[in-house]
This record gives C-alpha cells, sequence and structure tokens, in this order.
C-alpha cells in the first residue's frame, strides 16, 4: 500500500507543477528499465505517458550523473587515462539468424 501511494504522490506532483518537478520515480523507472531492455522505446512509451522522462532528459541526467562521479575524490581512475579525450567502443552481440524466412528483423528493436 505504502508504494502504491508513493507512486500515485509522485505522479500527483507532476501533474500539479506541469511536469516542471521530477519525481524520483519519474528518474528511476525510465532509467532501470532502458538498463534491462536496452530499449530507447521503452523509454518514449513511458514519456508519452507521463511516467517517466523523455529520452533526450534521461541522457541529460545519465551524462551529469557520469560527470558527477567521475569528478568525485573518491572515484579511482588507472593512470592511463586522460581525462578531456575520447574514444569509441564498438562490439556486436553476434545475432544469429537475424533475418527471418519472410524479411522481417527478428532480433532487433526495429520490429515491423
Amino acid at each position: 500500500m505504502h508504494r502504491y501511494l508513493l507512486s500515485v504522490g509522485q505522479d500527483l506532483v507532476n501533474i500539479i507543477t506541469h511536469g516542471r518537478v521530477k519525481a524520483p520515480k519519474h528518474f528511476a523507472l525510465p532509467m532501470a528499465l532502458k538498463q534491462i531492455t536496452g530499449s530507447e522505446e521503452v523509454v518514449t512509451i513511458l514519456n508519452r505517458f507521463g511516467h517517466g522522462l523523455s529520452q533526450s532528459q534521461l541522457s541529460e541526467v545519465e551524462a551529469a550523473v557520469a560527470t558527477r562521479i567521475c569528478n568525485s575524490p573518491s572515484t579511482f581512475l588507472p593512470s592511463n587515462i586522460c581525462s578531456g579525450s575520447f574514444s569509441t567502443m564498438c562490439w556486436d552481440n553476434i545475432d544469429f539468424a537475424e533475418e527471418t524466412p519472410i524479411g522481417r528483423v527478428l532480433l532487433t528493436s526495429r520490429m515491423e
């Protein structure tokens, strides 16, 4: 019962302030579901139903959290990592049998 009241209360704060004040639910829910599913479409759906931040807002929050953690004095970075230098990481999750016999994408988030 407490969780239900907390969720409704956070929605009421969002409604009354016309979205200017974001409650913890509006950060945590889309962030968790994006982490679990790996899909930005889930974030968009939650946002359109009024249950979370938009994808762009979520990206801003994630960048701010990462910056704050990196700037924290208790964060350990190996000596070969230089501040201000950029890198790119790529990988392939090797989706075997990605195409179905009817030609539609099977395992990616762009199902048609």
